[in-house]
């Protein structure tokens, strides 16, 4: 079905792969590329035909919501199809970035033999591993939620503005934003002062709501994941289809840390590098000095 969106036509029905940006080409201001579970659904609305699916993330598995009217495409998702030209040139140079150049090792000289003691029993490999020992204090439960980096073991449901994370390993259930756009963490699970000392837009941060977006930044690598909470978007939201009604402001986004059991371990508040903070905690998490 061919669906014209805020950027791009492109045809969307099952198994179709495409790709969302947030502020129409210009894919380093943020492009995530999914996946259609589902053909379109078409309803007659107000301005015209609204085509309503759900698309699944290749990179989080997180299931989202799409829905555009074609009477005001002003309004609605900057999406393309995965194989557009811009898109492809982006993801070849995200991949480069990636790939670390390859290094040349140089050969190892052979190890001398070992004499052993002839009294010496063989070693088996469990006679390698250290033993429990009884007066070493066992970790702290939050550092016992790590479990494998696995998509298909959590994943995201959404409804209307609402947000739930499920942990399928484990049946935990845990709903942060309802379906209406209100945040469901308690005060103490916002850092306040930072969040303000940051930030001036602190509307959604005041009345706990999710007006925006509201979603999750990776995988569980090492047993913690973090989550987004958009306050105010990049001044480009509010641009109509003709560029014009934006602003030059720059997107305010609130993080927090979560472990596998949806407990917030760090609370909301601004994150220059996700990436960082997540190494960070996960290091605290295992006893090594931050």
């Amino acid at each position: 079905m061919k669906i014209v969106s805020g950027a791009e036509t492109l045809e969307i029905h099952k198994g179709v792969q495409f790709v969302e940006m947030a502020i129409r080409n210009i894919p380093i201001f943020g492009m995530e590329a999914f996946e259609a579970i589902e053909d379109p659904r078409v309803t007659t609305c107000s301005d015209g035909n609204l085509y309503e699916w759900r698309g699944k993330s290749l990179k989080t598995g997180e299931i989202v919501r799409f829905a555009v009217c074609d009477g005001a495409t002003g309004y609605a998702p900057k999406l393309y199809p995965i194989e557009h030209p811009l898109v492809q040139a982006f993801l070849q140079l995200e991949d480069r970035k990636e790939t670390p150049p390859a290094k040349e090792t140089p050969p190892k000289p052979a190890p001398e033999p070992e004499e052993k003691p002839a009294e010496s029993a063989p070693r088996h490999e469990a006679d390698e591993k250290p033993q429990p020992d009884a007066a070493t204090p066992a970790p702290p439960p939050e550092a016992r939620t790590a479990m494998p980096e696995t998509p298909q073991d959590f994943s995201t449901e959404r409804d209307g503005k609402g947000f739930t994370l499920v942990n399928h390993l484990t049946g935990k259930r845990r709903q942060f934003v309802t379906e209406d756009g209100h945040v469901l963490v308690d005060d103490k699970d916002i850092d306040y002062e930072a969040i303000r000392r940051q930030f001036k837009n602190c509307h959604c941060l005041d009345t706990k709501e999710s007006r925006y977006h509201f979603g999750i930044w990776s995988h569980f690598k090492d047993g913690i994941n973090a989550l987004s909470w958009t306050l105010y978007p990049d001044g480009r939201y509010f641009e109509d289809e003709g560029g014009f009604g934006g602003d030059s402001n720059e997107e305010e986004k609130v993080y927090c840390i979560v472990n596998t059991d949806f407990d917030i371990l760090v609370p909301f508040r601004p994150v220059k590098d996700v990436k960082e903070e997540l190494r960070r905690v996960a290091e605290k998490l295992r006893g090594k000095r931050l």
